[in-house]
């Protein structure tokens, strides 16, 4: 039941916990807000007359709602970088941060009820772009802010081409390039520029089609990410964010121009073992995508800028060796670029799949994220994450091809080798893990049965060799060669 008499966006009350009275909304008003205007929106009981009336009631007017927007985001930047210090820092006390938190949260909800209104009428329109239009040129806007703003400035453009020249408006303010060139600007105040710049882009990525490939404007947004990646003197976090930020540009562009331009970059980056794992996990993360996405993607490619000789390699390479070389943090997201790479049928490869078990049946590595947060095993990284994955997708990739099947019997031989080499290592200070290969060969025989199953149902019963034959083979040699 919708209530009728609910509060106004220009009628709120003082916000008392700020101290103020310059009509600034707290935090349960915002949200009551924007919750009741949803609730309205998506009503079914309600006719269209009454919904608008009711909508009217909460937001009179679009450049009301854009007018209280800048005001509570000036007041939270008036806060933030009022006080400073004899060097010009800007300094606070704990009712300050307070503060800026409940503003910072009135504002996020302000642009998501921005967000679902109905912004067909010019005026209010090119009102509200104007509004976030300065929001995000300013350097001081909130970092927790800036997804909102994009999202809501693509809102407010009628089609993408306009919204990607108000964001290269953008990007120019943000970035001078003058400044840079007279040296008037420090390395920090580069960095900044570059990082809100990069971070903007990349949620601009998130708004466009792959229809605007050849806009020229998209096109030339490369120069600013390749900067962010080739100097040095941008520091490490600016690099990893322009990876990052590559990876979702590269998926909007033609297939010719990503494998001659972009495709050697990448692979540079995710195979070089002196880079930052955090960079070649992004690196590692763009190919992934890439090669889902394009199949010429997956073929070897020669790289000239390494030193020393030519390195011809391919991405199933970067990944084995990132699996079983790197630290953790690396080898999840390998492994998880790995399997889905093996279920799009890009991949095929038995020596990955075989530490793909190790992992799942590994025990000790969950045993440091036990109290991850709900949040934090949603993202990619994350071993619990990996762990739900590979649950999916072994039996998915037994049953989805024939191949599949057959790789996952094939990968009994490696397996064998790897849990062998595993418990023929210790570590000092460690007892030796004692692994389960009778579980872990009769699991996979398992999920090769299963795939039997689906097969005989789909292409009617092949002559093949038995499972369990072929497993009794495998553990057969793997003796033999030990034993000698």
């Amino acid at each position: 039941r919708v209530v009728m008499n609910c509060e106004s966006i220009d009628s709120t009350s003082t916000d008392t916990d700020t101290g103020n009275d310059e009509g600034l909304m707290d935090s349960s008003t915002v949200i009551y807000l924007r919750v009741m205007y949803e609730m309205i929106l998506s009503s079914k009981s309600l006719t269209e007359v009454k919904k608008s009336n009711l909508m009217m009631n909460i937001v009179p007017d679009v450049t009301v709602l854009g007018t209280v927007l800048e005001r509570h985001m000036n007041k939270l930047n008036s806060i933030r970088f009022g006080k400073e210090d004899d060097e010009g820092n800007s300094i606070g006390d704990d009712d300050d941060d307070e503060i800026c938190d409940e503003l910072c949260f009135v504002c996020i909800h302000l642009l998501k009820l921005a967000n679902v209104l109905d912004v067909k009428e010019e005026g209010s329109r090119r009102h509200l772009s104007s509004i976030i239009h300065r929001v995000l040129c300013s350097l001081h806007t909130h970092d927790e802010l800036i997804e909102g703003c994009v999202h809501l400035l693509a809102t407010t453009h009628d089609s993408e081409a306009s919204f990607l020249r108000s964001i290269s408006e953008v990007l120019t303010s943000i970035v001078d390039i003058e400044e840079e060139n007279n040296n008037s600007i420090s390395d920090d105040e580069r960095r900044v520029q570059y990082l809100r710049a990069i971070e903007i882009l990349s949620i601009t990525f998130e708004k466009i089609s792959r229809r605007l490939s050849k806009n020229a404007i998209l096109i030339n947004f490369s120069r600013l990410i390749l900067t962010t990646i080739t100097d040095p003197s941008l520091g490490s976090l600016v690099r990893e964010a322009g990876v990052s930020c590559l990876g979702r540009f590269v998926i909007l562009m033609d297939e010719e121009i990503v494998i001659d331009k972009y495709k050697p970059l990448l692979t540079e980056i995710a195979f070089r073992e002196d880079e930052k794992i955090e960079i070649r996990a992004q690196a590692l993360l763009a190919m992934c995508d890439l090669g889902i996405l394009f199949e010429r993607s997956m073929a070897p490619l020669t790289l000239e800028s390494i030193p020393g000789e030519d390195i011809t390699i391919s991405i199933s390479d970067i990944l084995l060796n990132a699996i079983t070389k790197s630290k953790k943090s690396l080898v999840i997201v390998a492994a998880e670029c790995a399997a889905k790479l093996m279920f799009a049928g890009r991949l095929h490869d038995a020596n990955i799949l075989s530490i793909l078990i190790t992992i799942y049946f590994d025990q000790n590595f969950c045993s440091d994220n036990l109290y991850e947060d709900s949040d934090d095993v949603k993202e990619v990284g994350s071993p619990a994450r990996l762990q739900q994955l590979l649950t999916l997708f072994f039996p998915a990739y037994s049953i989805k091809s024939p191949i599949g099947k057959d790789t996952l019997l094939t990968s009994i031989t490696p397996l064998l080798d790897v849990v062998h080499e595993k418990m023929s290592t210790k570590a000092k200070g460690k007892k030796i893990t004692a692994w389960p290969i009778v579980k872990m060969i009769e699991y996979v025989l398992h999920l090769v049965e299963k795939g039997e199953e689906n097969q005989k149902g789909n292409d009617g019963p092949r002559d093949e060799a038995s499972p369990i034959l072929v497993a009794t083979l495998a553990i057969s040699n793997f003796l033999l060669k030990e034993a000698s």
